[in-house]
C-alpha cells in the first residue's frame, strides 16, 4: 500500500501582522480552513470618515465550503470586532469561551444578520472536533480573563495559536493559571 503523503499546513494572516488590530489568521490544511480570531482595526488619521477597519475576507468568501469554524482566542475588539461584518458574508460556527461569547452576543444584538450564527461555548482543556482535526483550548492569562490558547492538532504536527504574538522576556515568571503541562503535552505528540 503506497504511503499517504502528508499535507502541508498553510498559515495565512489576513490581518494583524505589523499592525495593531484586524487579527484574523487562516489555518488551512487540505480541504479544511479554521479561522483564528476575527478582529477589527482602528482607522489612522489619514482615514477621515472611517469608523472601523476590517480584514479583507475575499479569500474566505472564495473558499467558504472549506471553512469549518472560527476559533476566538479572547474578547478584545481587535480579535472579535469584525464578527458582525464577516458573518454577513460567511457563517461558520464560532468557538469561544463563555466570557468571549457573552461579549459577542451583546455585539450581535446591535446588528441585523442574514442568518443566525452558531455559537459554541468551550472550556479550557476541552477538545473541539473540527472535521479531521481537533483543537484544544488551553488556559493562559491576559488582560482579559478566560483567554485560552487555541492548539491545533493536525495529522503531522502541532500548531499553537494565541491570537496575539508578543515577545516574552527571557526570565518571565509563569502565572499560576497557565496550564504548562497541557502545552508540554501538545508538543510531545
Amino acid at each position: 500500500m503506497p504511503k499517504k503523503e502528508k499535507g502541508k499546513l498553510r498559515v495565512i494572516p489576513l490581518g494583524g501582522l505589523n499592525e495593531i488590530g484586524k487579527n484574523l489568521t487562516v489555518l488551512e490544511y487540505a480541504d479544511d480552513i479554521i479561522i483564528v480570531d476575527c478582529g477589527m482595526g482602528f482607522p489612522d488619521e489619514d482615514m477621515p470618515g472611517i469608523d472601523i477597519v476590517i480584514p479583507d475576507i475575499s479569500y474566505l468568501e472564495a473558499n467558504r465550503d472549506k471553512i469549518r469554524g472560527i476559533v476566538l482566542t479572547h474578547g478584545h475588539e481587535d480579535h472579535i470586532g469584525a464578527i458582525p461584518y464577516v458573518l454577513r458574508q460567511i457563517n461558520p460556527p464560532i468557538y469561544a469561551t463563555k466570557l468571549t461569547l457573552g461579549i459577542i452576543k451583546n455585539k450581535l444584538e446591535e446588528h441585523s444578520l442574514p442568518c443566525e450564527p452558531v455559537l459554541n461555548c468551550v472550556k479550557a482543556g476541552q477538545t473541539v472536533g473540527v472535521r479531521e482535526k481537533d483543537r484544544q483550548m488551553i488556559a493562559i492569562t491576559s488582560s482579559l480573563e478566560h483567554r485560552p490558547v487555541s492548539g491545533s492538532w493536525l495529522t503531522w504536527d502541532a500548531t499553537t495559536m494565541t491570537g496575539t504574538f508578543v515577545q516574552v522576556p527571557e526570565r518571565a515568571e509563569i502565572p499560576e493559571n497557565i496550564n504548562v503541562q497541557a502545552i508540554v503535552e501538545l508538543y510531545s505528540r
